[in-house]
């Protein structure tokens, strides 16, 4: 019904968001100013508005107050109302579709290209090696993961705080000073004497580090414009986009000190890369890992109690690692560097262990699982990720303690085992596994082909594995068979990554309307008793099963944009475990509303409940169109017009909107539907 049909009466605490939205789409704006993030227009809650304001801690007198006022405008209006607005589009698909650009493009190519010219002795004509060297570290870092951790934080940090994304104007600066400097940070591949190619190259770190103090500015102020306090994943998200800038000032730092004309020397750019990879990649992979594997992977309780621990300990290891390679590097501090390298090193690969202990993340699952045509690869390659992180960590380890020992550096294969391991086995398989299970969540269709995920996954870890096992033991001129081997590892790795970036995009740009599941609350409620494994869309088919859930602790369902997507992606089970309550607990409130459901209709022995919709009362009973239309209700003899105005309303609403009696109302709509089943009875014992 447009606005032009809808006379401009006044709102009470008892109307839905979605029938305030229907009728009065302009009035969005008023929901945004008090942070109800993604009201959803005419899809938007059932609930009662001042429910709602509630939930989100708004005082619901002062919003009942801004939404009459703008009510009482536009009723003053002469012109048409504006059109609805549009949501703005997600801005996740640029930042993701950019960064796999980046890195089939750039990252992946030029590192099988510095990895067959080092293994097999080939040299490039007028390239210096180790420039192609760093322009694929800081391509795949910055382009590749940089970027794919920006678009992914950006969508859920704000769902994971109910808060909207800050900044709006600064995401979008962020994006195109990433470009910037990904573009100028490479021009040292086409010769580093030229004053101009120097210079553009120092712009480019500049603009790597503007794009670093964006995201954690957006970041930061949507955490803290959150009105809970953070919890401990979205402190280390937030800690990691610090580690980001400190690690891109480090790098900036070691250019400007190194000679112009030739490659950073690499002692001075091993502070910003371990700043970089386990300060930001690391740091915040543990953080959003904490936040979704355990609803993911169905796992046993989090032990809690050790993740204090595990935060401290993490961030004091990546210190000691920072400042030690700092003072190896910058300074003639070298048994103090590498013995602090060594002891931040140990104390990293302790904290992860204690980390994968409390999380359970190798432990079978203990609850049931939703898989939204994704299969179980995302999560082989999750738990594959973490063993080559703890690899990774072991070489780190051992490397640097016999380096600070023996006071020598840590020997070039070691550290490019090491780093292979984090970097690629790590980083990329961890991004193949979440963006596996999380992207068809977010685009509401399944994977294009879930089988892909393990051709991605298998492909990637023979790769690394290669790669990390002869670099360590073997590295460049060792032999032929270990050099051929190396070159070998780099477009098996190409491979994997290909066979995830074609999954990723036909999965997000085909069509697939069929694979969309209806709204959570179409269709009639469940009458059997609910299950633990069923999806959470059959339990938010009950009418006051949203207020009961978030009354028993499951508030992240408050959010409309949410509750979509956990509808379709957790079950109760997973639900419960998200929301940090007992899983027996939320489903027995739940079958006792199943219950109060089957005996609040005229099939029944209760009375017909008036908080119904009027589309679940047509739904379950067909033949209470005729009474709606006698009482007035003429617009529901249009299908298209009851398609859209009868989900809007309960029956207590539409006889105070008609000024007819809910008594006199719910008594015929109960006759209807009881001589319907009267005569479907007959007709059966017929």
């Amino acid at each position: 019904m447009s606005q032009r049909e809808t006379p401009y009466s006044p709102i009470h605490p008892g109307s839905s968001v979605r029938e305030i939205l229907t009728r009065y789409p302009s009035a969005e704006a008023i929901f945004e100013r008090h942070g109800l993030l993604g009201c959803g227009g005419p899809n938007g809650p059932r609930e009662p508005v001042a429910f709602f304001a509630r939930v989100h801690r708004v005082d619901p007198e002062v919003l009942l107050a801004e939404l009459n006022a703008h009510v009482a405008g536009l009723a003053h209006q002469e012109s048409t109302p504006a059109p609805e607005r549009r949501h703005p589009r997600a801005i996740y698909p640029l930042f993701l579709v950019t960064s796999l650009g980046v890195a089939i493009l750039a990252g992946f190519t030029t590192g099988v290209i510095a990895l067959a010219s080092g293994a097999l002795n080939w040299p490039i004509p007028g390239l210096d090696w180790l420039v192609l060297v760093q322009t694929h570290g800081r391509l795949q870092l910055y382009g590749w993961a940089g970027l794919f951790v920006f678009g992914v934080a950006f969508h859920i940090v704000p769902r994971f705080v109910a808060s909207p994304l800050a900044h709006p104007r600064v995401v979008a600066l962020t994006y195109g000073l990433a470009v910037v400097g990904l573009v100028l940070g490479s021009l040292p591949v086409l010769g580093t004497a030229a004053v101009p190619v120097r210079v553009a190259f120092l712009a480019g770190l500049l603009a790597l580090l503007g794009a670093a103090v964006g995201y954690t500015v957006v970041i930061g102020a949507t955490v803290r414009a959150a009105p809970q306090r953070p919890e401990l994943p979205i402190r280390l998200m937030e800690s990691g986009a610090l580690w980001l800038m400190i690690g891109t000032a480090l790098l900036i730092a070691a250019a400007v000190t190194s000679a112009p004309g030739a490659p950073i020397p690499p002692p001075r750019e091993e502070p910003a890369l371990s700043a970089v990879l386990l300060g930001f990649l690391l740091v915040t992979a543990l953080g959003v890992s904490l936040r979704t594997l355990p609803v993911f992977m169905g796992l046993a309780a989090t032990r809690q109690a050790a993740m204090p621990v595990v935060l401290g300990l993490v961030h004091g290891s990546i210190a000691a690692i920072v400042t030690g390679t700092g003072l190896a590097g910058f300074t003639g501090l070298l048994p103090l560097g590498r013995t602090l390298a060594a002891l931040g090193a140990a104390g990293l690969l302790a904290a992860v262990a204690l980390y994968l202990w409390a999380l359970r993340l190798f432990a079978p699952a203990a609850l049931p699982v939703a898989e939204m045509g994704t299969g179980r690869g995302w999560a082989r390659a999750i738990r594959l990720a973490y063993v080559f992180l703890v690899i990774g960590l072991v070489i780190l380890t051992v490397g640097t303690a016999r380096a600070a020992l023996a006071g020598t550096a840590v020997p070039w294969g070691v550290m490019g085992a090491a780093r292979h391991a984090l970097a690629l086995g790590f980083v990329t398989l961890l991004i193949v596994g979440m963006a596996s299970r999380v992207i068809p969540v977010f685009a509401g269709k399944p994977l294009w082909r879930a089988w892909m995920v393990d051709l991605a996954t298998i492909f990637l870890g023979l790769g690394t594995l290669l790669r990390v096992v002869v670099e360590a033991v073997a590295p460049y001129g060792a032999s032929v068979p270990t050099d051929l081997a190396l070159a070998a590892s780099g477009p098996l790795a190409f491979a994997g990554l290909l066979a995830f970036a074609v999954n990723f995009t036909l999965t997000m740009v085909r069509r697939d309307p069929g694979a969309h599941l209806p709204p959570p609350s179409a269709g009639a409620p469940p009458r059997r008793p609910l299950r633990a494994d069923d999806l959470l869309a059959e339990a938010l088919r009950l009418p006051g099963s949203v207020s009961l859930l978030v009354e028993l602790g499951l508030t992240f369902l408050a959010d409309p944009g949410h509750r979509a997507i956990a509808a379709r992606s957790l079950t109760i089970a997973q639900a419960a475990v998200r929301g940090n309550q007992p899983p027996d607990r939320i489903l027995a409130a739940l079958n006792a509303l199943v219950h109060a459901s089957a005996t609040n209709s005229p099939s029944g022995t209760g009375a017909l409940n008036p908080d119904l919709t009027v589309a679940e009362v047509l739904d379950r009973w067909p033949a209470t169109l005729d009474v709606f239309l006698r009482h007035g209700f003429t617009p529901l003899a249009d299908p298209a017009m009851r398609q859209r105005f009868a989900p809007t309303i309960t029956v207590r609403q539409a006889a105070e909107r008609m000024g007819v009696s809910l008594d006199v109302l719910r008594a015929d709509l109960e006759r209807a539907a009881g001589d319907a089943a009267g005569n479907a009875t007959t007709g059966d014992d017929r």
